[in-house]
């Protein structure tokens, strides 16, 4: 999914949502949204957006700790321990696995492959490690992003964790962008 919503800590009225041409750099705009990480933006229609909002409420909710209510525009942290446990298990098994790297697999002039059970599991240089835990830690680059006024964009994971349990961000234009 790449979608961008724009958010904010109170209610959005419709006419201070964003536009298409705030995400593009200009002589007044400071957002570099557009040539950072997507190529273009769309606003999205009524129906579209419906299906965007359904959509982050799975890929949310799924995870525990996040309630999205997509009839009111809203999403709502309820516990960021229980939303980052899953990626946070995961970061500490590639960890693990990491850990056995050579230096020749640090240095790239090899790879690695961890078995279990002589079944291959991983096959990973260091780059590729580097990524993977960027990923676990900071959310996918091509995924899901929030953007408020006051806090910028960043990716869904990222937003959320400098956020307090108990708060509620409200949703306002829903972009989709292309990269």
């Amino acid at each position: 999914m790449k979608y961008l919503f724009q958010v904010d800590y109170a209610p959005i009225e419709e006419e201070d949502y964003l536009t298409e041409d705030a995400l593009y750099p200009s002589d007044y705009i400071s957002s570099n949204f557009v040539g950072s990480i997507a190529d273009s933006v769309e606003a999205m229609d009524e129906e579209d957006e419906k299906t965007c909002l359904d959509n982050l409420k799975d890929a949310l909710e799924i995870r525990g700790g996040i309630e999205v209510d997509t009839e009111n525009r809203t999403i709502t942290i309820t516990d960021k321990d229980r939303f980052y446990k899953v990626k946070y298990d995961a970061l500490m098994e590639y960890i693990k696995d990491a850990s056995e790297l050579s230096l020749d697999q640090y240095s790239l002039s090899k790879r690695v492959l961890f078995t279990d059970n002589d079944k291959e599991i991983r096959d990973f240089t260091f780059v590729d490690i580097r990524n993977e835990i960027e990923r676990l830690t900071f959310g996918d680059k091509w995924g899901i992003y929030l953007c408020s006024d006051d806090d910028g964009y960043d990716t869904v994971d990222d937003f959320i964790r400098y956020l307090d349990n108990g708060t509620t961000l409200y949703i306002g234009q829903v972009f989709r962008y292309h990269n």
